[in-house]
């Protein structure tokens, strides 16, 4: 993981939003995208993890995301319409 060296394992989050019938997708805020410049070129190297109401997040969270989804409070972290579900992947 280029983002950060403090993984706490592999997660599975999934976004529900209230009132949104279409398809949304919300960065899980801690870290960026990791670009870089290739021959002139910006390359991503690692894409900041999205959660989607149609497809969650499986992948590796760092600590600093963790806290954010566990520990951040609706309405003055993120939109009161948003619902985050946590979980640990084996």
């Amino acid at each position: 993981m280029h983002r950060c060296d403090k993984s706490v394992g592999n997660y599975r989050v999934s976004l529900v939003v209230l009132h949104e019938k279409d398809p949304y997708h919300a960065q899980i805020p801690g870290h960026r995208d990791v670009m870089a410049d290739v021959d002139g070129k910006r390359v991503c190297l690692e894409e900041a993890p999205y959660a989607g109401t149609d497809k969650p997040f499986e992948g590796e969270l760092c600590a600093h995301e963790l806290a954010w989804l566990t520990d951040s409070v609706p309405g003055r972290d993120y939109p009161m319409r948003y619902d985050w579900t946590v979980e640990k992947l084996p």
